[in-house]
C-alpha cells in the first residue's frame, strides 16, 4: 500500500463519520420529536388515571432527557 492510498482511505474514513454522524444526529432529532409527541397525547389522553399518566410521562421525560444527552454530545463531536 502506497502512501497515497493511505491518504485516500483515511480521507473516505473521515467523510463516511462525518456522514455517519449527522444520520444519527437527524435519527436523534426524529426520536426527541416522537417522544415529545407521545408526552402531548399522554397529557391530553382522559382515559388514563393520574398515577399511570403520571407514570408514562416521567418515563417518556426520562428517554427524552437520554436522547437530548446523546444528541448535544454528537453536535459537540461534530463541529
Amino acid at each position: 500500500m502506497n502512501i497515497s492510498s493511505i491518504s485516500s482511505n483515511a480521507a473516505s474514513s473521515s467523510s463516511y463519520a462525518t456522514s455517519s454522524t449527522s444520520a444519527t444526529i437527524a435519527l436523534l432529532k426524529k426520536q426527541i420529536q416522537a417522544l415529545e409527541q407521545k408526552i402531548k397525547e399522554a397529557n391530553s389522553d382522559s382515559s388514563q388515571d393520574a398515577k399511570t399518566k403520571q407514570q408514562s410521562i416521567q418515563q417518556y421525560q426520562a428517554q427524552l432527557t437520554q436522547l437530548e444527552s446523546q444528541l448535544a454530545k454528537l453536535q459537540s463531536k461534530s463541529s
